[in-house]
């Protein structure tokens, strides 16, 4: 029996890949763009939080930094102090 073992070639792939923007965030990259802490992000009221999913054990925000400000200015004036829960 031959026992010769044939080199295969492997074929570089020079394919140009785009590189997209994160679809999704961890809630410690999401809070560094906002400049909020981690604490202040589960503070949030429901209505104040940004879009999420969890995966497992994993929170991953999927409404980008620059839109939840966008959504959470135009909810009708809430303040900081009310989406973090605190009472007045």
């Amino acid at each position: 029996m031959n026992t010769e073992r044939r080199k295969r070639k492997s074929k570089a792939h020079k394919h140009f890949v785009p590189t997209l923007p994160p679809s999704g965030f961890a809630i410690r990259d999401w809070c560094a763009q906002v400049s909020l802490g981690r604490a202040t992000f589960y503070l949030l009221e429901n209505e104040a939080k940004p879009r999420h999913i969890r995966v497992g054990k994993r929170i991953i925000v999927t409404e980008s930094p620059a839109r939840w400000l966008q959504r959470v200015t135009n909810l009708g004036g809430v303040s900081l102090k009310r989406a973090v829960g605190v009472q007045l």
